[in-house]
């Protein structure tokens, strides 16, 4: 025991003195520059061919997060920004001698694999970011960064990506429609980073290096500039849809039948009916950084089902939103209140506004004490949206989200 004692003891000084030996964090400060597209438009095949791409600055120069931190990356990465009246691309060269993990998975999850990935803080408030992250496979991940060092990949844009297969590793090409971003009125700077997964290694990669054990996340974001005269796109976006419903083996006095909501029913029999619905969703952004969201009859039918949990607990289950209309300004209306009990980042956090339970059915009735002669005979599974409207941004300094 007295061996050991010793031995930490004599660790100790060397492990506070390899510490203080990472420069300060004010030496790793970088500033990106983007570049307005000319010419030619940009086909999303992977491959940064097209003349437009020379416009922009070649960054590069990335240092280890993990597992040797501050010491240059073991592979070279470089990337180029570009912007036009539409878009936002993002392009990549990825040097890797022994080829990437590939790694096959659906959209949005965190995988084993090599991926390149950045943050932009468009209103550069140092809280709050949009991430978009390409694995080597091709697959999607967005989410958004929120109170610093939240995030949540409920969050979906619909953007497009490609990655194509170099003599030296691999490349990455991203276009990101400037109608999913809330871009204010004259913006001249935003936060950015890059950063690079190299899987076999376990190696992070970041441009602008953030050394760990450091408070802030976004707050911590390097720099971008070169987007004078970028601008919010302003355009009225309408997507009207038509759909069929069929309701089977429900029981003929169970009513109201809420799984055809309010399409236009008609009935095959007793137990049968079926509906024609119709619908339609809208978004028109007011100001620069404030958005109109609406949707009138909505139709969730196409969103992502959810996970089967088994919850043995006497808690309810949180299931992650997955719903276009309610994914809207998800940063606004997703505020963690926190308590200082000990938790990371100055206490534990507690979600005070759950949206699943907005249309969400009656629950259980498993603790109900029912005779022998009673019985459930129908469960209304959800309740029908007719209509919403949403109102999120920022005004001035004030971030507003409206439900």
């Amino acid at each position: 025991m007295r061996a050991t004692l010793l031995l930490l003891a004599a660790a100790a000084p060397a492990v506070a003195q390899a510490q203080k030996e990472l420069p300060p964090e004010s030496t790793f400060i970088r500033t990106a520059h983007a570049a307005r597209r000319t010419g030619p438009g940009i086909e999303i095949d992977g491959r940064m061919d097209e003349p437009a791409w020379q416009a922009a600055p070649l960054h590069e120069g990335f240092t280890q997060v993990t597992p040797d931190e501050g010491r240059p990356a073991t592979v070279h990465t470089a990337f180029r920004v570009l912007w036009d009246d539409e878009y936002l691309y993002f392009g990549a060269v990825c040097d890797d001698p022994e080829g990437a993990t590939a790694t096959l998975s659906r959209r949005d999850r965190f995988i084993e694999g090599d991926s390149v990935q950045f943050d932009l803080d468009t209103t550069f408030d140092r809280r709050t970011a949009y991430h978009f992250q390409v694995y080597a496979a091709g697959q999607q991940l967005d989410a958004i960064h929120f109170n610093d060092t939240d995030m949540t990949t409920d969050w979906d844009a619909a953007w497009d990506s490609a990655v194509a297969q170099t003599p030296s590793g691999w490349s990455v090409e991203m276009r990101i429609p400037l109608r999913v971003l809330r871009i204010p009125e004259g913006a001249k700077i935003m936060g950015f980073n890059v950063y690079r997964i190299l899987s076999r290694r376990k190696e992070e990669d970041q441009w602008r290096f953030r050394p760990q054990g450091r408070q802030g996340d976004i707050s911590r974001l390097g720099q971008i500039d070169g987007i004078e005269g970028i601008r919010p796109v302003r355009a009225l976006e309408l997507r009207p849809y038509v759909g069929l419903k069929a309701v089977r083996n429900v029981p003929t006095y169970a009513t109201p039948r809420s799984e055809l909501g309010s399409c236009a029913t008609m009935a095959f029999d007793r137990q049968r009916q079926g509906g024609v619905c119709a619908g339609l969703d809208f978004r028109y952004n007011l100001a620069s950084d404030l958005a109109l969201v609406g949707t009138v009859n909505p139709d969730f039918g196409q969103v992502e089902a959810d996970q089967r949990v088994l919850n043995l607990t006497t808690f309810e289950t949180f299931f992650p939103e997955k719903r276009p209309f309610f994914l809207e300004g998800l940063d606004l209306f997703k505020p963690a209140l926190r308590a200082d009990l000990g938790g990371p980042y100055g206490g534990d956090a507690y979600q005070i506004f759950y949206s699943r339970r907005i249309g969400r059915g009656t629950p259980t009735h498993d603790d109900l004490s029912l005779a022998d002669e009673q019985k459930i005979v129908y469960q209304q599974p959800f309740v029908p949206v007719l209509g919403a409207v949403k109102m999120t941004g920022t005004v001035g300094s004030a971030s507003v989200g409206l439900l």
